[in-house]
């Protein structure tokens, strides 16, 4: 996952093409909480939803777990630099795979630059953080921001927020998912095993908020 010297200027790009395209698409918050989008088809009418397990190289296989064991949504941050001519989800997986010698991609979910990727089975036990695995869903944000000890070079996109809340909410509400059902039920990376630069500054302020305004700490 390296970086080369026009990374900032691509980013800066892609964000204001999102941003533009999307701006309107703020509305569909206030319709997730009011129940009114009920399923992922309605949603990958507005947003491409992609399952990238099929194609996604894997190095054997992740050790099961009964869905039922789910408790915990665990926020990641990719601390990488996030590209927007490529799939950041398959370089995810390759770095784990290929450096860190897992299966794959740790995460089940990658917020893209403008999607959500479905990476590995909810009953895959993927290694996003240490004691947690059995019993979490790992959600990564794909990007390098600023955290504690780590200065980062970007910020997550506004559709990148948009598209993570939604996802919580639709796994929230998910009857596959019967002990997931509470916003106090999602933490941050640092919250689950001290990873200080994990999801970063403004991932940890929003789940804060998400979970205030929706009924958790």
């Amino acid at each position: 996952m390296g970086v080369n010297n026009n990374s900032k200027e691509l980013f800066e790009e892609q964000q204001f093409k999102y941003i533009d395209r999307f701006k309107k698409f703020k509305l569909l918050l206030r319709d997730v909480k009011t129940n009114v989008i009920k399923t992922y088809k309605t949603i990958s009418k507005v947003f491409d939803v992609h399952d990238m397990r099929p194609i996604l190289i894997k190095k054997g296989n992740w050790n099961q777990r009964k869905i039922s064991k789910i408790d915990t949504i665990i926020i990641h941050q990719e601390l990488g630099i996030a590209y927007p001519n490529r799939s950041n989800s398959f370089a995810i997986n390759e770095y784990h795979r290929l450096y860190n010698h897992w299966v794959g991609s740790a995460y089940h979910f990658s917020i893209d630059l403008n999607r959500i990727d479905l990476c590995n089975n909810f009953g895959d036990i993927t290694y996003g953080a240490k004691n947690w695995n059995e019993r979490s869903l790992h959600i990564v944000v794909c990007g390098d921001f600023a955290a504690p000890t780590h200065r980062g070079c970007q910020k997550p996109l506004e559709i990148q927020l948009i598209l993570l809340e939604f996802l919580i909410h639709k796994l929230l509400e998910n009857p596959a998912l019967p002990n997931l059902k509470d916003w106090e039920q999602v933490i941050g990376h640092n919250e689950a095993t001290g990873k200080i630069n994990c999801p970063g500054n403004i991932l940890t302020e929003k789940i804060k908020i998400w979970r205030k305004i929706n009924g958790g700490n």
